[in-house]
């Protein structure tokens, strides 16, 4: 049970961590944001599931009184991580939106451009050079 507590807390560090890491990132490089992101997820999964498992755990276990301290400075992180969270989430999402927009120009840009080249293409072979 504590070994469980205490992976948990360490799991929720390392998310902080990110997250700290996150709100420092340069927002103009989609990838670094993009890859950013997808730690997070894989870390918020591996940690739900752990936390399954700590929380059935704790439901079959009498709460021992020397576990307050450890379950304190697990509420604390955890507290931590969700106002880091809340205070980074509205310029990440903005950013991804921002990136999401340019993505779709990109892609508009390039489809009207594929076209034009086509359209081309067809002008060049109906052409006929003289001599």
């Amino acid at each position: 049970m504590e070994d469980l507590v205490r992976t948990s807390i360490a799991g929720y560090r390392r998310m902080l961590s990110l997250l700290e890491s996150m709100g420092t990132l340069d927002f103009e490089q989609p990838e670094a944001v993009r890859q950013a992101q997808t730690a997070f997820a894989e870390l918020q999964t591996e940690l739900e599931k752990h936390d399954g498992q700590l929380n059935a755990a704790l439901s079959q276990e009498q709460i021992l009184s020397e576990w307050g301290p450890l379950l304190q400075q697990r509420r604390d992180i955890l507290a931590e991580v969700a106002e880091t969270n809340r205070r980074l989430a509205p310029r990440i999402t903005a950013t991804l939106a921002l990136v999401q927009a340019e993505l779709s120009e990109i892609r508009t840009g390039r489809s009207a451009m594929a076209g034009y080249a086509q359209g081309t293409k067809a002008k060049i072979r109906g052409f006929k050079a003289k001599g």
